[in-house]
């Protein structure tokens, strides 16, 4: 067994040039942080070495760390040099401070859900959650007491009104994580998350009690399947224009990618007519399953409700992203001059509106271009 926080400082040249290269990209500084903290889940033995290549946290890892190789030629040595590198971009990515506040918590959380069976890497990669979610804790003790957008002030202020208690507690969940979504306009700062947590204490659900993945999921299914399945889901970051396998590979976010597996599975099991209690019991285990064999998730693992919350909205908003404007800026890069490739990066995710507002007007320069060169 070889130790995660013992490279010397030998990767820091290509992380930081990562970094470097993808620093107005936040998607993929999101993404990649996410996969990186996914990876510790592969036991460093030989025996692994199936599951490992068919990680897509590690595909996307590998392809970063030891892009010269072949993976499904991938050694063990090679996949602990791959989380090793993975650790490294953890501390320094949180060093230079390039992640959002919702990305700070959905990599804390995806570092204190794995299943881990050897103590001393354990030890470490809770080490290292602790140190991302004390990056996460400074930035809330440097908060401004100023409002938060006029949008959210309202909504908490007719919160009554929502008649949330009138729901069951998980689509009360998702519909207080829905309306919040909406009404903060996908602009999660910490001024904004206060009223996320206020929103929850007020609708009797207490943002820092925790819960189990398994606690969860389980209820999820149980009471989504009794009070309409599909009135439900809609609340949730499930997106019909996707599929599990698409977000499982492109975002890496487990309990994200379980959701839109329920989903998969659930009209899967409607469709050949199973009775209720088959198809409840059958997609408990897929979904579980999948988080504990696949993903290396301990579903025992509890998490706060408001930091389970920040994960999933930072979730949907990365699967938006997957069909935003951004991606049409991609295709028009690699046909463009130098000069307005330069100008703009592939996928951008800014919380703040006034620079998502320039960077719509550029999206929209480069849609123009070729109607003018029509005429």
């Amino acid at each position: 067994m070889e130790n995660f926080d013992t490279t010397d400082g030998r990767f820091d040249g290509v992380i930081n040039d990562y970094l470097d290269a993808n620093e107005d990209n936040q998607f993929n500084l999101e993404t990649t942080a996410i996969a990186a903290s996914r990876v510790f889940s592969i036991p460093q033995n030989s025996d692994a070495l199936a599951l490992a290549q068919n990680n897509p946290a590690l595909v996307k890892m590998w392809n970063i760390f030891q892009k010269n190789n072949e993976l499904q030629k991938a050694t063990i040595d090679q996949i602990i040099e791959v989380q090793k590198a993975s650790h490294a971009f953890i501390q320094i990515i949180n060093k230079r401070e390039m992640l959002q506040a919702a990305a700070i918590i959905t990599v804390k959380n995806q570092l204190n859900t794995l299943s881990i069976e050897n103590q001393q890497i354990y030890e470490t990669i809770r080490k290292l959650a602790g140190n991302v979610l004390q990056r996460f804790t400074q930035l809330e003790h440097k908060i401004e007491h100023v409002e938060a957008v006029a949008s959210l002030t309202q909504w908490i202020q007719n919160l009554k009104w929502r008649k949330y208690l009138d729901d069951p507690h998980t689509k009360r969940f998702f519909r207080i994580l829905d309306d919040f979504y909406i009404n903060s306009g996908k602009n999660f700062t910490l001024q904004n998350l206060e009223s996320l947590k206020t929103a929850l204490d007020q609708s009797d659900i207490e943002p820092f009690k925790e819960v189990s993945l398994e606690e969860f999921t389980t209820n999820l299914v149980d009471e989504w399947i009794q009070h309409d399945f599909h009135g439900s889901i809609k609340y949730s970051p499930y997106n019909e224009n996707y599929n599990f396998k698409e977000i499982n590979n492109k975002i890496t976010l487990p309990f994200l990618s379980s959701i839109y597996l329920i989903a998969e599975e659930y009209n899967h099991h409607m469709e050949r007519r199973y009775s209720v209690d088959r198809i409840r019991d059958d997609i408990k285990q897929a979904a579980l399953c999948y988080m504990k064999k696949d993903c290396g998730i301990d579903v025992s693992a509890r998490l706060e409700y408001y930091h389970l919350g920040i994960e999933l909205l930072n979730g949907r908003r990365l699967i938006e992203f997957l069909d935003s404007p951004a991606s049409a800026v991609s295709a028009v890069k690699s046909g463009r001059s130098a000069a307005i490739t330069s100008s703009i990066s592939s996928v951008e995710i800014d919380t703040s509106q006034e620079r998502y507002k320039e960077y719509l007007d550029m999206v929209n320069v480069l849609v123009c271009i070729p109607a003018q060169a029509a005429t």
